[in-house]
C-alpha cells in the first residue's frame, strides 16, 4: 500500500538531473504549508487530507529581472491513492538573450509505475514539521 491510510492522499514529487551551470533549489508548499526545498535529482513525499490543495513550486535561485518565479499545480486528491509529479525548469526559448535563463517551474503528472521507478533513483528529502 503506498499510503499510510485510506483516508489519506500521499503526493510524491520529484526532480530529475538539472542543466549543468544551474544552481538553483524549488521550494515546495501544500497551500501555506511549506513542505520542503528540493535540487536535482532528490524528491519530497507527503500525506495530506483527500480534496483539492494548491500546491506550488517556487524557483530559489538567483531572481531573474528581479521576480522570483512561481509554477502552480491544483491537485484534486482522492482518499487512498498517491500522486506522483515531476518539475522542471525549462529555459526561456523565445528569446535569444534567455536561452540559459529558467522560466517558471512546470508541473507534470507522472503515471504511477513510472513514477515509483523515478522515485527510487531519487535522494529523498526531509519533509519540514
Amino acid at each position: 500500500m503506498e499510503v499510510s491510510s485510506p483516508d489519506r492522499v500521499r503526493v510524491y514529487v520529484g526532480r530529475e538531473d538539472q542543466a549543468r551551470g544551474w544552481a538553483h533549489s524549488i521550494r515546495v508548499n501544500d497551500g501555506d504549508q511549506e513542505i520542503g526545498v528540493m535540487n536535482a535529482d532528490e524528491y519530497l513525499c507527503w500525506e495530506r487530507t483527500p480534496g483539492r490543495a494548491l500546491l506550488t513550486f517556487v524557483y530559489e535561485g538567483p531572481h531573474i529581472d528581479g521576480v522570483g518565479l512561481e509554477g502552480v499545480f491544483s491537485l484534486d486528491g482522492e482518499a487512498g491513492h498517491a500522486y506522483y509529479l515531476g518539475v522542471h525548469l525549462q529555459r526561456k526559448a523565445d528569446d535569444p538573450e534567455l536561452r540559459t535563463r529558467a522560466s517558471r517551474p512546470e508541473i507534470v503528472v507522472v503515471d504511477p509505475a513510472r513514477g515509483r521507478e523515478i522515485v527510487k533513483s531519487l535522494k529523498p528529502v526531509p519533509v519540514r514539521d
